[in-house]
């Protein structure tokens, strides 16, 4: 049997929300995936890839989109450069010449992305989250967020 998650991580892969915005991003969570098997908050002292299963279909450059191969991609994750007790996140040249900031930066279909913080919901049976309630995520954790539909 597959599992689906509903992943939040704040686009900046460094922010943690406070005490209080995580316990009512969790109720609100709660209210909106009532059947989840599952809501958990994750804090790690470290950068984490949140990564989307069996969902995962392409990485690009964020530039100029050019399709970025697997291959490539896989070794970057393993390169030891990026892993220091956690992952590291620093600038990058892609194979189509161009710089960005982090492998965070890489536009990924569907989205995956690092981070400290995450909440999930497990088998949530909702769908996709509707924009309204992206809004309000944001809105109570204080920061722009990423949500990364995961299935295993």
């Amino acid at each position: 049997m597959s599992d689906n998650w509903i992943c939040i991580i704040p686009e900046d892969p460094c922010f943690v929300p406070s005490q209080e915005a995580i316990l009512q991003a969790e109720r609100f969570f709660g209210e909106i995936a009532p059947e989840a098997e599952r809501i958990s908050i994750e804090i790690s002292e470290t950068i984490r890839f949140r990564d989307c299963g069996a969902n995962f279909e392409s990485v690009r450059c964020p530039i100029c989109a050019k399709e970025l191969t697997l291959e490539w991609w896989a070794e970057e994750m393993g390169h030891e450069d990026h892993w220091d007790g956690g992952f590291d996140l620093q600038p990058i040249s892609l194979p189509c010449g161009h710089l960005v900031r982090s492998l965070n930066d890489l536009k990924y279909h569907f989205d995956q992305g690092f981070s400290r913080f995450l909440l999930d919901a497990m088998n949530p049976n909702i769908g996709i989250l509707t924009p309204p309630q992206i809004l309000h995520i944001e809105k109570v954790l204080g920061c722009p967020i990423r949500v990364v539909y995961q299935h295993l």
